[in-house]
């Protein structure tokens, strides 16, 4: 870790399935803090543990250092982040537009965090990847980011597998695919 925080040329932060928790999590985000070098490209952190609150303040960190000059792709799939760090997410995506992709597969964002993610992609103008697959989306978040995405040109790809949907969330899921002009968006039950 302090060899990252001297490193002044890396852009790309990628330790996926390392168990590090929250208080790995809290180590990161204090070394962003600390970093005297130009903001990362690429955070990924999948699988690692980190639950709610080594995401949230994760976020929070990425909220108050990122702006719309220093775009980056963020992972944090198989995490338990919940709602309310798909709600800071949604919040930096709409404020700074600095998140280009995003993975929340499987991070129990629910309802409340499907619809703030929903919200954010009507306004950002560079994202172009979103992967929630098994967030735990009902209905109404899955039609509303659906129809973000047929609104949303930029966004090239979103998959939503896995969610909780009926028929409705189906449809709506079809209606994107049909009306994207060749953009994918990828859902199964």
């Amino acid at each position: 870790m302090e060899t990252y925080r001297r490193n002044t040329t890396l852009t790309t932060f990628d330790i996926p399935y390392n168990k590090i928790g929250s208080e790995g999590a809290k180590m990161i985000s204090d070394m962003l803090k600390e970093r005297k070098a130009p903001p990362l490209e690429s955070l990924n952190l999948y699988w690692n543990e980190i639950g709610l609150d080594g995401s949230k303040e994760l976020v929070e960190t990425l909220c108050s250092q990122g702006s719309a000059a220093h775009p980056f792709h963020l992972g944090l799939g198989m995490n338990s982040v919940g709602p309310e760090s798909a709600i800071l997410i949604a919040e930096m995506m709409k404020e700074k537009d600095n998140i280009l992709t995003l993975n929340l597969t499987n991070c129990k964002i629910g309802d409340e965090g499907g619809m703030a993610i929903a919200q954010a992609l009507r306004s950002t103008k560079r994202f172009t990847l979103l992967n929630i697959d098994n967030a735990g989306l009902r209905d109404q978040p899955i039609i509303a980011i659906a129809e973000a995405f047929i609104d949303n040109p930029t966004i090239t790809y979103a998959c939503a597998r896995g969610n909780d949907i009926t028929g409705m969330g189906t449809s709506a899921c079809i209606k994107a695919n049909l009306n994207s002009g060749g953009r994918v968006f990828s859902q199964r039950s």
